[in-house]
């Protein structure tokens, strides 16, 4: 009913006119249209081109929405289509549920009688056109004989906005209904309420003062009277302008979603302030009796679950796109969910719309277990903000664009050489584009192109909202949270249609130089992606130069004495009389996954697939529970317990020790917390589910590992990424050693492997020398260039031999000849002339094996490293001790200014990172850390007063540049965050109004799988930052269990008679 043109939806995947169940429940796509007016007749941006009656025939037929739509559309020259289901079961009754702005146990809709005089829909009488007429026949669930198939989805349009409207379930609609309403759509397109225009509007419709609320039929009459309003209006064209247009169901739905969303909103809010005031008041220091404790904990817990049943199988996607302080109206939102199809991986369009006039959007998706989605923002001069979201419930994220500092364009020509170079005048940063070698589409390309960049600066500690979220996989698989130093956004693209350009792989690439002034991480930094489809960075193997020196390849391989040292301690409490499920369930899981504790790690596919895994999800239930309810988080120093406590804390400390007893790797680190939090978040919080996902993740790595080590067996210089080996895996049905040979073959490894026989070569010539991937591709390509001249100069002097060689022997015949003659003439001027011809052959034969040798000596790989080590570029550099260090050395204090120098291929996010690790000491040196630890990170728990109109809780590093951040804050203020060991970090709390944030501390974390509480967080004041252990119960095999505990027992025994004795 809200007027003005209004922003409407294509429902994506689906047929174009109205969707059928699940288009209610997704708030779906392509929303374009100019600011609304409350005051204005109803209308929804501009026009698509009408759509033939015969298309919406056949549509209407085969989703059963229209019954009589299939004779249109064979009269309009369509095909025949099949009649579904009753719609009015299949559909309508579905609408009344909480997915179209009502609870759940609102009345359903029913279908109403023909002997009835009152009921769903009012009196029958004045129902007018809704009701029978003369000469009018019913057709499928409306008793109205439609002109059209268009008339009759419009209708069923109309019937969805009704019963969006009709909030109380009566059949009718009142002021206050349609008012209430109207605000929901105002907050929907980010224009200001006015009451007194929606009042207006609700007493233009028949009845409205004299009854003071309206049927359907008087509500479906104003609507079309709106749209044929507003379509004279816009078409020039009189015989145009009484038409019904094919686009108005479409538009009708769009409001239908947005109320839907709307009144789910607030009946969240209403059950979050509640909870939130009910958790402060038991905070609160006083003594209540136990009756009226025990009735405000049942009121608790039955709050959660309204709101668990609110948002079960949905997730809502509530979030802002800016730029600094500017609302970005107009981004195209884009959810996207990635699809594997015989190990290739696609991405399916989830849901697309586009920000309010606030910068505000919000999407409604099904949520499904173990998937995630990609959730995209993207604006004009802007860079593309990502972030994953999974799992159901409700997420509120505030997304940062970044401005495209570069912008530019250029013509690219096939085969031409050059570059064209762009700078940063802000940054300093440099970006070098080759003219001759894009491709589009895989074909070479020629024409406009559009080139644009930004450039984070990392000076800021909230520079990193600008980033996707710091989580990926290093290039041996192991993931991991991301400490960035620098980081680049790049985008290339055809002027003509927008689509995206590549540059060709054999090419040097786009070369970017990046200055960067930060603290520099412990571990040596390397290049990353991210990957959209996958949701996380991906460490490539390029190779990245610092402060022009390359800095040498380091794979984070695992250390084969490694203990379990990182891992959350956790005490044993005795195990509680009663327990035989438990004990019954152990038993099961030890014949099904093995002996608890042993590092041994079936296949991947036995996870992932297996009937035998999915036998175990009930027993790993009755363990879950059994370890949530009975575990105790208590105070380090006073033995006190603590209640504020995230209850999803606990779910992940009783998936770590799940991990810990069925699924410890055997060559590789175990899953950190990040890893399993994630999995939990997928997995809509089952703990089974997550333990599948981490332990398919895990034995998918063991396999990867054992294929390296084949390819290494082989040759030791052929080193390939995780995600390499993951392809060749799944290409070969996970068989390792034909995904070996498959890898063992690849051209670009052979190359590469070449290059590196080549550095080491140069620098057992030139000691102190470090030349560059692209110096030493450039020296082997001259090598090889005076290889094949050598050749050809060896192949002309063989052959000139092996003419002289001819010339000898036909002397030789002659000379036999003249002898057997006795011819004395003839044989001395033939012996002469022999003489000389022999000398001649004798000189060419050794011409042409010396030329043949230099040939042989030209192709080897000493001869490329000759040329580069007598270089005077590379000798002066080792005279300077250049590279005579090759160890990274971190910043231990203060930020340091340095430039890196890389190439990238394809747009996209790029930055420069490092795996997080804890800071060194005062004496440490960095030569460990090369080894990646099994857990780098603390747990932070903490609780916010008065969270009700909370959006997310971020850690932001305070000089390192790392970050963590929950956008699903429950309503009674609990949060958990994973944060750097032993880092100083700063609590950002965002208000769901996206404006309003407030900081708390600096806290510093503790020691790698520690807990850390932060207490509760009120801008009044808070209480200072506590550690904490935890202690939980034990199950029968606990005393078998081999190195998942080796360094805690004091701590545990000391930690678990604390806990009894408090």
């Amino acid at each position: 009913m809200l007027g003005g043109q209004m922003p409407w939806v294509h429902d994506l995947g689906r047929r174009p006119g109205l969707a059928a169940n699940s288009a209610v429940t997704t708030a779906a796509s392509g929303i374009a249209g100019r600011r609304a007016s409350p005051s204005t007749a109803l209308g929804f941006g501009s026009r698509q081109p009408t759509s033939p009656a015969a298309d919406y025939g056949r549509n209407l037929s085969h989703s059963g929405l229209c019954p009589t739509a299939t004779a249109r559309a064979e009269a309009a020259g369509g095909q025949k289509g099949t009649v579904g289901p009753d719609p009015w079961r299949c559909r309508w009754a579905s609408l009344s549920d909480g997915r179209l702005g009502r609870s759940s146990s609102s009345p359903q809709l029913s279908r109403p009688s023909s002997n009835s005089s009152s009921g769903r829909f009012g009196n029958r009488s004045r129902l007018g056109a809704f009701g029978k007429r003369k000469g009018a026949t019913a057709r499928g669930w409306l008793p109205y004989s439609f002109e059209s198939a268009e008339v009759s989805e419009l209708a069923e349009s109309a019937r969805a906005l009704f019963a969006a409207y009709d909030t109380t379930g009566d059949g009718r609609v009142d002021l206050s209904e349609f008012v209430e309403t109207q605000a929901l759509l105002c907050d929907a397109i980010g224009v200001k309420t006015n009451p007194d225009a929606a009042a207006h509007q609700f007493y233009e419709m028949a009845n409205a003062r004299h009854q003071g609320s309206v049927s359907f039929a008087e509500f479906f009459r104003a609507e079309q009277a709106r749209l044929r309003a507003e379509n004279q209006a816009d078409s020039l064209a009189p015989a145009l302008a009484s038409r019904i247009d094919t686009e108005w169901p479409r538009r009708i739905m769009w409001n239908a979603r947005q109320i839907s969303l709307g009144q789910q909103r607030l009946r969240l809010k209403a059950l979050g302030v509640e909870l939130a005031k009910l958790a402060s008041e038991a905070r609160l220091p006083q003594s209540i009796s136990p009756e009226a404790a025990t009735s405000r904990s049942q009121k608790i817990r039955e709050l959660r679950r309204q709101r668990q049943r609110e948002l079960e199988g949905c997730l809502v996607v509530r979030g802002v796109a800016s730029n600094g302080d500017v609302r970005l109206e107009g981004a195209l939102v884009e959810v996207t969910a990635a699809l594997t199809d015989s190990g290739a991986t696609s991405s399916v369009c989830a849901s697309k719309g586009r920000s309010n006039a606030l910068g505000t959007f919000e999407q409604r998706l099904e949520a499904q277990p173990n998937k995630a989605f990609s959730l995209a923002v993207s604006a004009e001069g802007c860079c593309t903000a990502f972030r994953m979201v999974s799992g159901e419930g409700l997420r509120q994220v505030g997304l940062e664009l970044a401005p495209l500092g570069v912008q530019g364009c250029f013509r690219a020509e096939v085969g031409k050489q050059g570059f064209k170079t762009f700078r940063d005048t802000v940054s300093g940063a440099s970006f070098d584009v080759p003219i001759g070698d894009l491709l589009k589409d895989g074909r070479a390309f020629e024409g406009e192109v559009v080139f644009g960049a930004a450039v984070v600066d990392m000076g800021a500690k909230e520079a990193v909202e600008a980033l996707p979220f710091l989580y990926g996989r290093c290039a041996v698989g192991e993931v991991a949270p991301l400490q960035c130093v620098a980081g680049a956004y790049l985008k290339l693209q055809d002027a003509k249609d927008g689509a995206p350009l590549k540059v060709r792989a054999s090419s040097d690439g786009i070369e970017v130089t990046l200055p960067a002034r930060a603290m520099m991480p412990t571990r040596q930094p390397s290049l990353w992606c991210y990957d959209t489809l996958q949701g996380l960075w991906e460490e490539t193997d390029a190779r990245l130069a610092s402060d022009e020196r390359e800095l040498p390849q380091l794979l984070l391989e695992p250390d084969p004495d490694r203990t379990d040292e990182d891992q959350l301690c956790a005490a044993d409490l005795p195990m509680p009389w009663g327990q035989e499920a438990v004990i019954n369930a152990e038993a099961q899981l030890n014949a099904i996954f093995g002996r608890p504790g042993a590092r041994h790690l079936k296949s991947s596919r036995f996870y992932s697939s297996s009937a035998e895994a999915q036998r175990a999800l009930p027993l790993l239930q009755i363990l879950a529970d059994y370890l949530v309810e009975g575990c105790k988080i208590f105070e380090t120093a006073s033995g006190r317990p603590v209640q504020d406590i995230d209850p999803r804390a606990l779910r992940l400390l009783a998936l770590q020790r799940l991990i810990s007893m069925w699924a410890v790797p055997v060559a590789t680190v175990s899953a950190p917390l990040m890893e399993m939090r994630e999995a939990l978040q997928r997995s809509c919080g089952s703990i089974p589910e997550a333990f599948l996902a981490v332990a398919g993740a895990q034995a998918c790595r063991e396999e990867a590992f054992r294929v390296r080590q084949m390819l290494r067996a082989r040759d030791p210089h052929k080193v390939t990424t995780y995600r390499r080996i993951e392809l060749a895996l799944d290409g070969n049905a996970r068989q390792e050693k034909l995904a070996a040979d498959l890898l063992a073959a690849d051209v670009d490894l052979h190359l590469t492997a070449e290059l590196e026989r080549v550095r080491e070569a140069v620098q057992a010539l030139l000691p102190g020398a470090c030349p560059s991937t692209r110096e030493l591709g450039l020296a082997q390509a001259e090598a090889r260039a005076k290889a094949r001249q050598a050749a050809a100069e060896a192949a002309a002097a063989k052959a000139k031999a092996a003419e002289a060689e001819g010339e000898v022997n036909s002397l030789t015949e002659q000379l036999a000849a003249a002898k057997a003659a006795k011819s004395k003439g003839d044989t001395a001027r033939l012996t002469d002339e022999l003489a000389a011809a022999q000398t001649l052959c004798d000189e060419v034969q050794a011409s042409a094996r010396a030329a043949e040798a230099a040939a042989v000596e030209a192709a080897s790989l000493a001869k490329a490293a000759e040329v580069l080590a007598n270089d005077p570029k590379q000798q002066e550099r080792a005279n300077e001790k250049f590279g005579t260090s090759v160890a990274w050395s971190p910043s231990r204090k203060k930020e340091v200014k340095k430039t890196f120098t890389f190439q990238v291929f394809e747009s996209g996010w790029e930055c420069v990172a490092a795996p997080q690790a804890p800071p060194l000491q005062k004496n440490e040196q960095p030569a460990h850390c090369a080894r990646p630890l099994a857990e780098a990170c603390c747990l932070v728990l903490g609780c916010i007063e008065n969270a009700s109109s909370l959006a997310s809780v971020t850690a932001m590093g305070s000089r390192l540049r790392i970050v963590d951040r929950s956008d699903d804050v429950m309503p009674e203020g609990y949060f958990s965050l994973l944060v750097m060991a032993g880092t100083q970090f700063e609590i950002k709390v965002l208000h769901d109004d996206f404006e309003t944030a407030e900081y708390f501390g600096p806290f510093v974390a503790e020691a790698p799988g520690r807990l850390l509480h932060l207490g509760v967080l009120s801008s009044s004041g808070s209480s200072p930052p506590v550690p904490l252990e935890v202690a939980m119960p034990s199950v029968a095999f606990s005393a078998r269990v081999e190195g998942s505990r080796r360094n805690s027992n004091v701590h545990g025994s000391r930690s678990a008679s604390k806990l009894q004795g408090s």
